[in-house]
């Protein structure tokens, strides 16, 4: 798995529609403003109708069954608090890549 991080508005998302257009990979997102948001920004930059529909991510078990290309996940923290109804501040992983992403 790689990892972009970076701050609040450093290009986060908009490298996961990138890769989900790229890829054909559809975003899981926290909720529905979230997929809402994702869904305009790939709009602007003129690419929502190459990109697969974003998926919440409570629904991503129902509407994925079947998907062999894979999955991206926009605000991984934001989720995984979501499922687990609390913070998660460690976590480990079998493999993980980790790009920094910011504007310098």
């Amino acid at each position: 798995m790689k990892i972009y991080c970076g701050s609040r508005a450093n290009g986060k998302t908009m490298k996961a529609i990138q890769l989900s257009v790229e890829k054909q990979m559809p975003i899981i997102c926290l909720n529905y403003y979230h997929k809402q948001y994702i869904e305009h920004r790939a709009y602007e930059v003129g690419v929502k109708d190459k990109m697969p529909e974003p998926i919440l991510a409570l629904e991503a078990r129902r509407k994925v069954i079947g998907n062999r290309k894979g999955l991206i996940v926009d605000d991984l923290d934001y989720i995984l608090r979501a499922i687990f109804n609390d913070n998660v501040y460690y976590a480990t992983m079998v493999y993980c890549e980790v790009e920094k992403l910011g504007k310098e």
